[in-house]
């Protein structure tokens, strides 16, 4: 094979991987309304991801998954979804580097538009069972009260 195939055929699969929306095939137990774009949040709420996160990809928009394959400039995490409750707003964004992982922003407050409160962002392997246990009032890393 020659580096031009190869190079085309590696940057077929990492376009490939950057399509993908992984850690999004759980089922929560508590009932939340689905945000599946970037659009679909407050303004205020994207400032301070923006603030808090820099660039971020929108859902399966390429992004920088990995340390071997660069997008120039391109943003390091992903959208994933956002999950709507009464009062929380759960941003599930993932980020890539020498391993992907799943991240969780919450906001309190989060039916006053104006005025989102932050009030978490951690990591997890579980996305749905992290926002589940944060909804249960434990703490999503190990189960136990916050």
């Amino acid at each position: 094979m020659t580096f031009a195939a190869a190079l085309l055929s590696a940057s077929v699969q990492a376009d490939t991987v950057a399509a993908r929306v992984p850690f999004d095939d759980c089922t929560l137990s508590h009932h939340l309304t689905s945000i599946y774009s970037l659009d679909g949040l407050t303004k205020a709420v994207q400032s301070d991801l923006a603030a808090r996160l820099g660039k971020l990809a929108d859902r399966g928009q390429p992004y920088q998954s990995s340390d071997v394959f660069m997008l120039n400039g391109g943003p390091s995490q992903r959208f994933i979804r956002a999950l709507q409750s009464e009062d929380k707003l759960f941003v599930w964004y993932e980020q890539g580097g020498i391993a992907v992982r799943a991240h969780v922003v919450v906001y309190g407050n989060a039916g006053n538009s104006a005025a989102p409160r932050f009030e978490s962002n951690f990591v997890t392997f579980n996305l749905c069972a992290a926002t589940d246990a944060y909804l249960d009032g434990k703490s999503p890393a190990s189960g136990g009260e916050r």
